[in-house]
């Protein structure tokens, strides 16, 4: 797959929201889709399911296997051991963000939540009536990190949740084993439910390693939901699928109580493209995240060489640069004036909580030549405000 091939037509072509919702003059950096084509059998199958109309409803029985392939892949990668009966499918993973705070943590209650953070964690808590208690992730000098002692000052007799995302979105982190360690001896102590949105899992960089949340320790397991999905690491964000795995019998339990036609149905396209992404993909994977590292890297040069004062650590994961554009004290802050002197479409900070402001998030998951397009835009735009 040469990930280098530049479409500018197709790519403006696109139904999808990315390219939609800007105009023509637009280059859009936002929304968490890559401007790359799918992988061959993705495609084929699309394709054949066109010609043959096989586009009703799905058979049930089919969501059989996904369970056990995911169990299979979680073992092959991770290296964990994920009993089948207490894994289910939802239609993504923020429909899980939303569900787990309604289901595990009473109306009022506080979720802490590592900010900043992908805006459903926010919004999830505040439309379900339950407190958001923010914890700012802190810049160490090279890393985000957590602030544990600001963690554990922040929980009361009320709060029930630790929302865990990692990798994160969007500073990029990977989170080591001894903090993840610190995080469940925390949900340990105060007898919290662990949610955790692990999406990025499969798009991790050199050097790092991804730890399920739910692989720490048996006791963790058992307090953890764990959400994953293939729809991030293979460009399939309109298939809508995601997995919900429970550490226990009890969180699965809790879950089923929901009533099922509440849930939604899947998309037919959903099963059938998951598993032939986790079944014939990995070549394609194991491409795209290549490359995706070398236009992190490309970007890392680009802001020390032209954008010096953007504030920035390269990920360890994602395809997101997290850019901090406070010193340029932009007018309208990062998002507006970027849009209006750039004509380049960011994912503003803001929704991000109170620890975004001042930042804008960048889709790179683009073609390199696409890519020094946005950032000269944007480095022209900076200069002229000077």
């Amino acid at each position: 797959m040469d990930f280098d091939t530049l479409d500018i037509a197709r790519l403006r072509g696109l139904a999808g929201n990315k390219w939609r919702r800007y105009g023509d003059e637009v280059l859009p950096a936002w929304v968490a889709d890559m401007d790359f084509l799918q992988a061959a059998p993705i495609r084929d199958y699309v394709s054949h399911a066109g010609a043959t109309g096989d586009l009703g409803y799905p058979f049930g029985e089919s969501a059989g296997p996904l369970k056990e392939l995911f169990a299979e892949r979680a073992m092959r990668r991770y290296g964990w051991s994920v009993d089948t009966e207490h894994v289910d499918l939802i239609i993504d993973v923020v429909q899980g963000l939303y569900l787990g705070l309604d289901i595990y943590c009473e109306p009022g209650g506080g979720a802490i939540i590592p900010t900043p953070i992908y805006p459903y964690f926010l919004t999830a808590a505040e439309e379900n009536g339950r407190r958001a208690i923010a914890n700012p992730l802190v810049l160490d000098g090279t890393r985000f990190v957590y602030d544990m002692d600001a963690l554990e000052a922040s929980i009361d007799d009320t709060t029930q949740v630790l929302m865990v995302c990692n990798p994160h979105n969007p500073t990029g982190r990977v989170f080591e084993r001894k903090e993840l360690e610190a995080l469940a001896e925390v949900a340990l102590r105060h007898d919290l439910t662990v949610i955790a949105d692990e999406i990025f899992a499969d798009v991790v960089y050199e050097g790092h390693q991804y730890i399920p949340f739910a692989t720490l320790s048996p006791e963790i397991a058992a307090r953890t939901v764990t959400f994953h999905s293939a729809t991030k690491a293979f460009n399939l964000g309109g298939i809508r699928i995601a997995v919900a795995v429970f550490g226990s019998d009890a969180l699965h339990d809790r879950f089923k109580n929901v009533p099922r036609r509440s849930l939604g149905g899947h998309n037919c396209l959903g099963i059938p493209l998951t598993r032939i992404a986790w079944q014939q993909c990995d070549d394609w994977l194991a491409g795209v995240v290549s490359y995706l590292q070398g236009n992190r890297d490309f970007v890392t040069e680009f802001l020390a060489r032209r954008m010096p004062a953007v504030g920035y650590v390269a990920p360890e994961a994602t395809f997101f640069a997290w850019m901090d554009c406070r010193e340029l004290d932009l007018p309208g802050g990062p998002y507006e004036y970027f849009l209006e002197h750039a004509k380049v479409g960011l994912s503003d900070g803001v929704p991000f909580g109170e620890a975004g402001k001042g930042f804008a998030r960048v889709n790179f998951a683009t073609p390199r030549k696409l890519l020094e397009q946005i950032l000269e835009r944007m480095a022209d735009s900076i200069e002229k405000n000077e």
